[in-house]
């Protein structure tokens, strides 16, 4: 059972998440990105193709990544992982670390598919965390060179087209 010292670490760790997981919604990428009228539409005339994207800008986009990438790195002791390994530790009852659970499983499940955006590099399909991580840790919140890499090859693949142009 952790001790008195423990519980008040897990209770600062829980309020940070909490604060941070209101401030994820209270950003306007949900209501630009889900907007009845958001989505890319390519036109093509002739030879050329002309991108028209509505939904959630770049600036939307990386305020978005700032708070998010305290859920997925360790740093800050506030990942979905710690926060899931914290409430198995703590001494609550089943149904909430259950649910914990079940929810971390959805979300890793979701990361691990392919199913949101289909991109393919080399014949290799990326998955959801692949993408994530690429935009995240390659252009918006840091530039490791490998990822930096990757994205610059998607922005010159095809892709590009439903990637750049914001209205």
């Amino acid at each position: 059972m952790p001790t008195q010292f423990d519980l008040t670490d897990a209770v600062r760790r829980l309020r940070l998440f909490n604060e941070k997981a209101a401030e994820l919604s209270s950003l306007s990428f949900a209501s630009k990105a889900f907007a009845p009228n958001a989505g890319a539409t390519l036109h093509i005339h002739g030879s050329e193709a002309v991108t028209e994207k509505i939904g959630a800008d770049r600036e939307a986009t990386a305020a978005l990544v700032l708070t998010l990438r305290l859920f997925v790195q360790s740093r800050d002791n506030i990942s979905i992982k710690q926060i899931q390994s914290l409430y198995e530790d703590l001494p609550i009852d089943d149904d909430r670390k259950h649910w914990v659970r079940v929810n971390s499983a959805t979300l890793n499940s979701i990361l691990n598919g392919t199913d949101c955006v289909s991109i393919a590099v080399n014949g290799q399909t990326l998955t959801n965390r692949d993408i994530l991580d690429t935009f995240m840790y390659g252009d918006l919140a840091h530039v490791d060179r490998h990822k930096r890499e990757l994205f610059e090859t998607i922005q010159r693949g095809p892709a590009r087209l439903l990637l750049e142009k914001h209205v």
